[in-house]
């Protein structure tokens, strides 16, 4: 567990298993082993990308071999015992056993992704062709007083000149003539587009199940606590769990049956701090729960007392019945 192979780490190792399994929807390891034996001498992460599946005609087994696509064209082939494939599930069953590989989020999600690029575009070409800002016009209603064609042309230049450009920024203007500005707005098809972009981001987040909150630029301390806990519970303590099956199954199992000792891969999630109870929680469970057992749950060693394993009663409560009076 701590060297699984000559350049790599637990952390290392495991770090790219997990990339390959939330990127690509499903991760390999393979494990190098003596002859004629299931036990582990060294753990490999294999790409998905390069792994391909070697059918057979036995229903039980569908998979016999994995060919992996090695340095130089080499291509190596596993035994499908040795070989530990992680997958998110993928509803597209095919006839050339597609349903048998992971499906990506990214795959999932490539609609989301086009919509972004698209929403995008769009809002970019509306801003290039968008036009006008406004349009300047007289604030009488009597024609007479109404601009001359040549006024209209000499105003637009003086506007121009005097209104428009960076050298103009927070310049007070002076018109000797009664005029009003009115300011065209977006139309409804641009105000659409921006909003499916800005709603782009909370879409991709979903395929992965992080709450967008956590992305957000200016979030509440409760909304963040609030993502933050949920992105946990949610997506990181069930990853976790499904992982250490496979690994107990596949990696451990060999060495129970050697060794006739339960060994197990369990992974400690009590240094999450989003997930440890509050002080007002502990206080209310401390009428239900001894010190002891709070300790546990906060993932803290026990106390070798006799008194931490008792509960505790308030002595300043008695019941009700014996204030109990003649009225």
């Amino acid at each position: 567990m701590d060297t699984p192979n000559s350049y790599q780490t637990w952390g290392e190792m495991i770090e790219l298993f997990r990339i390959f399994y939330f990127v690509q929807g499903e991760s390999f390891l393979y494990r190098e082993t003596a002859l004629d034996s299931d036990i582990a001498i060294s753990l490999h992460v294999a790409p998905a990308n390069l792994m391909t599946p070697v059918y057979s005609n036995d229903s039980d087994n569908i998979i016999k071999s994995w060919r992996l696509k090695m340095v130089g064209g080499y291509t190596r082939e596993l035994d499908a015992k040795d070989v530990l494939q992680m997958k998110m599930a993928n509803p597209m069953f095919t006839e050339d056993g597609k349903q048998l590989r992971g499906q990506s989020p990214l795959l999932a999600g490539l609609k989301y992704l086009q919509l972004n690029d698209k929403s995008l575009e769009a809002w970019v070409k509306s801003v290039e062709n968008e036009g006008a800002k406004g349009i300047i016009s007289p604030n009488h209603s009597d024609p007479n007083l109404w601009l001359t064609p040549e006024q209209v042309a000499d105003t637009e230049t003086r506007v121009q000149e005097k209104i428009h450009g960076a050298e103009n920024r927070n310049k007070v203007v002076v018109s000797g003539m009664p005029l009003q500005f009115a300011q065209i707005g977006l139309s409804p098809s641009a105000l659409s587009l921006i909003e499916a972009l800005n709603h782009a981001k909370v879409n991709l987040c979903d395929l992965w199940g992080v709450p967008s909150t956590l992305f957000d630029p200016t979030p509440t301390y409760q909304n963040q606590q609030a993502a933050s806990k949920r992105f946990i519970s949610e997506v990181i303590i069930p990853y976790l769990k499904k992982e250490d099956e496979v690994l107990n199954r596949w990696l451990v199992e060999p060495f129970i049956q050697r060794d006739n000792v339960k060994y197990v891969i369990d992974t400690d999630t009590s240094n999450f701090e989003e997930l440890k109870m509050t002080l007002e929680e502990i206080q209310a469970l401390s009428a239900y729960l001894t010190i002891n057992e709070i300790r546990v749950m906060q993932g803290w060693d026990e106390i070798d007392n006799e008194y931490a394993n008792e509960l505790f009663i308030d002595n300043n409560k008695i019941p009700m019945s014996d204030y109990a009076v003649q009225i």
